[in-house]
């Protein structure tokens, strides 16, 4: 009996063993089944993760995509409207007129003239401190007033005699000049032989030249800019008619193509600071020729400025580089520099300009033979006296009032009662070396002429 009860309690462990056995089993696969569906759900989770980020990488790009597409079209539709403007409003060109440069001395011999301070500092010495203004611009044009050239024999009765070496030239290759005009009384000092070495020297150099009965063609943003020059000095007193030589150089220049046409003429006296009146219907009637800006020089003294039925006439700008002394009598100068706008093949009138006030020497009466730019106080002295003898002529500009400068735009009555309204912008310097110019923005229609 008591074995048969053994037997069955080891039975009945053993059942619950089993069944302890079998619950066992079934939490196992329970867990695994919810580890599998974790591990599943967590893979799912990733691959889901990774897809958006896909998704939102390829929609960035996309997106960047278009902007930058936008952007190339935003650009192309600004750069056809500015191309569309520039056509419209035309090609602007600006150019800077200086008056005489003289590059020697008259008597070689002391040891502060020019051959001396050439010696010391070499050729690109002189025009350091306006170099940059010049290569700025997009066309420099001077009077050179000496001869270029190793020849001694002097054909001029003048007490005053410059002949330059022909490897002064470099000079004018690191000044920024473009141009000059040999119409004046010393390029032919040593005659013409001295005159033909002068031609020949710049001709290598690459400086482009005119002067009497010759003139230049300049092409300047794919615009054509004629230049002739004339000399009053040689031959005023016997009758020769300037206005006709000047109108017919002026025609040769216009059927060769010349869209702007620029003359320079070499009158006057020494330090006058007034027009004579001849000057001024020869500069009018070679306007009303065509040309489209006239420059005086010789005098070197400053004088005033008109501007005649659209187009302005410098009576003289001063003289720039004067090498002939080393104690100056004249310390003003001024650079004129005008902004060309050539729209449908013409020249438009009233055309913007600046006057930016210069000194010959950078130290004062004592010649350095280094132009420089004048700082505010003898900047402003230039101006008013500019302005002032302006006022003398029929057709002078007139400076704007400080209201004027201001807004950048204001009418300046010329002294004419018919004369042009024009908008001007002026700005100063300091005279710690910064540059006071006076510009004027002229917009309206100007006086008829006589």
């Amino acid at each position: 009996m008591d074995n048969q009860n053994q037997k069955q309690r080891t039975a009945a462990e053993q059942a619950r063993a089993e069944r302890k056995k079998r619950a066992a089993i079934q939490r196992y696969i329970r867990i695994a089944a919810i580890a599998i569906a974790i591990a599943f759900s967590l893979a799912s989770l990733l691959v889901s993760c990774s897809t958006r980020k896909a998704v939102q990488e390829v929609a960035a790009q996309l997106a960047a995509k278009k902007a930058a597409q936008a952007a190339q079209a935003e650009l192309a539709a600004q750069q056809e409207a500015e191309q569309a403007e520039a056509e419209d409003s035309g090609t602007r060109i600006t150019m800077s007129f200086i008056g005489d440069i003289t590059l020697c001395s008259d008597s070689y011999d002391t040891a502060d003239d020019f051959e001396a301070v050439y010696a010391a500092n070499g050729s690109s010495y002189f025009f350091e401190n306006v170099r940059s203004i010049f290569e700025g611009d997009d066309l420099t044009v001077a009077n050179l007033e000496c001869s270029l050239t190793a020849g001694t024999e002097v054909a001029s009765l003048s007490a005053m005699l410059f002949r330059a070496d022909p490897s002064y030239v470099s000079i004018l290759n690191n000044s920024g000049i473009d141009a000059v005009s040999t119409a004046n009384d010393h390029t032919s000092d040593f005659g013409s032989s001295g005159f033909v070495d002068t031609l020949a020297t710049m001709d290598v150099a690459g400086i482009t030249r005119f002067g009497e009965n010759y003139t230049a063609m300049v092409e300047v943003k794919g615009v054509q800019v004629g230049l002739f020059s004339l000399n009053l000095l040689v031959s005023y007193d016997a009758g020769v008619d300037y206005a006709a030589d000047a109108a017919e150089l002026i025609s040769s220049l216009e059927e060769d193509g010349a869209q702007i046409i620029i003359c320079m003429l070499h009158w006057g006296d020494r330090y006058d600071e007034e027009v004579d009146d001849s000057y001024v219907e020869l500069a009018h009637s070679v306007v009303d020729s065509g040309a489209d800006l006239v420059v005086g020089t010789h005098p070197r003294s400053l004088q005033g400025i008109e501007l005649y039925n659209g187009k302005y006439i410098v009576y003289s700008p001063g003289a720039f580089l004067y090498g002939g002394e080393t104690e100056l009598t004249e310390t003003d100068s001024i650079i004129f520099q005008q902004t060309f706008c050539v729209r449908d093949g013409e020249v438009q009138d009233n055309a913007d300009y600046e006057i930016i006030p210069c000194t010959p020497s950078s130290t004062g009466t004592t010649n350095s033979y280094v132009p420089d730019i004048y700082g505010e106080s003898d900047a402003e002295r230039v101006l008013t006296k500019i302005y002032a003898l302006s006022a003398d002529l029929d057709y002078g500009i007139s400076r704007p009032s400080q209201a004027a400068a201001t807004t950048t735009t204001a009418e300046a009555d010329n002294t004419a009662s018919d004369a042009a309204a024009v908008t001007a912008d002026d700005s100063t310097g300091d005279d710690s070396g910064a540059v006071t110019t006076e510009t004027d923005d002229t917009s309206a229609d100007t006086a008829d002429g006589d």
